[in-house]
């Protein structure tokens, strides 16, 4: 499978990581991309974002990120075959969380996912909840806070689109300053690379 190394390369410049989203790829087809990214030096992770996927992959625990959204009832998978999740944003989950990582003595890396634009159908909490749900995760001592996440709005323009990045990092920088934000896609990330976005995820743009 034929990599768009040019991307990699402008991640390095901007000293951004590149979660590669692999969700669309069968078993042998994410072992091929992870053959060819793995020695990327910018290269961080694989993005997935079903656990059952996940599992039927047999992937490293320490090269997968789960970016889906979480059900409760699978959150002892994701904690199991995960390293990171980029899409925490219940309280109730973080405690399960916690319950299952000591129980089984793992830790986990959590990004917070906003939902920055308001919209309903978008997952992730509000603002104005952002700082209960950090109160949770600092008196959970296997989960780690590694930053902010969004998924965005569909469609928008350059101007939008660096609004609502640049939305994402004035909270980070509020609430959880030196720590990393993970937002972008293969549609937007050399917007997301030129605000500063520290952690961009991009599938389709890298194998086109």
């Amino acid at each position: 499978m034929k990599i768009n190394e040019v991307i990699f390369e402008k991640a390095e410049v901007f000293n951004a990581k590149i979660l590669v989203v692999t969700k669309y790829f069968d078993l042998f087809q994410t072992r091929e991309v992870l053959e060819e990214v793995q020695d990327q030096p910018n290269f961080w992770a694989l993005g997935e974002n079903r656990i059952d996927d996940i599992i039927n992959k047999q992937l490293p625990r320490g090269l997968v990120h789960f970016i889906g959204n979480i059900q409760s009832r699978r959150i002892p998978e994701i904690a199991q075959h995960c390293c990171v999740v980029h899409s925490l944003s219940k309280p109730e989950h973080v405690e399960k969380f916690e319950k299952e990582l000591s129980a089984a003595n793992l830790s986990l890396g959590v990004f917070l996912q906003v939902n920055i634009s308001g919209e309903d159908q978008k997952l992730g909490c509000s603002p104005k909840d952002l700082p209960e749900l950090i109160k949770t995760i600092q008196a959970s001592p296997h989960i780690n806070m590694l930053g902010l996440a969004s998924m965005g709005v569909g469609e928008f323009t350059y101007e939008s689109k660096k609004q609502e990045f640049q939305q994402l990092i004035d909270l980070r920088d509020q609430y959880l300053p030196g720590t990393k934000i993970s937002a972008g896609t293969s549609r937007d990330y050399e917007i997301a690379l030129a605000q500063g976005i520290e952690v961009v995820r991009i599938g389709q743009a890298l194998f086109s």
